[in-house]
């Protein structure tokens, strides 16, 4: 995706600092039926699914939708040392339960692809508020912390790039 190249961006994230990119890709679309597909593709397989309350859910590696995949996959090179794990965020509602205040052991890379949510970030002492409107991304740096609120129904896909060794060498 060529937006990962964005200079501005590649400055903010070596600065561990967030970065909001609005409306990108024309044409990216994530299809209700591919978000089916996963859910059921998860389900058939036993992969983890979270179950939120007030229908919401989370379903956890999401890697069986090619769109998913090519975003991952150029978003992993930013750091080819991290892994890349993906989980998409479904509110079936906008009163669906979502998660608070909170922050993540990974960089994390969200995609707006459904719907709308509203981003509440704390960078140092600034807190900035954001509205995510389909084929909006924002990345927000490892251990800064964040709240997301769904606004109507919606889905959201966060790649992660979880920093745990992925090799181990022995001395």
């Amino acid at each position: 995706m060529n937006f990962l190249q964005d200079k501005v961006f590649l400055e903010k994230r070596s600065k561990q600092q967030h970065y909001f990119f609005s409306v990108l890709e024309e044409g990216l679309t994530l299809s209700c039926d591919a978000v089916i597909e996963c859910l059921n593709y998860n389900t058939v397989n036993e992969i983890r699914c979270r179950l939120l309350y007030n229908y919401g859910m989370v379903l956890y590696d999401c890697y069986n939708i090619e769109i998913i995949k090519k975003i991952l996959r150029d978003y992993s090179l930013l750091d080819t040392s991290a892994r890349g794990s993906v989980q998409l965020y479904i509110s079936l509602t906008e009163v669906s339960e979502a998660f608070d205040r909170h922050n993540d052991n990974s960089d994390v890379l969200f995609w707006q692809s459904i719907g709308s949510t509203k981003w509440i970030i704390e960078e140092g002492t600034e807190t900035f508020t954001y509205i995510l409107k389909p084929n909006d991304f924002i990345y927000v740096p490892k251990s800064m912390y964040h709240t997301v609120i769904p606004l109507t129904p919606r889905v959201g896909v966060s790649f992660g790039l979880d920093y745990s060794p992925v090799h181990s060498s022995v001395g």
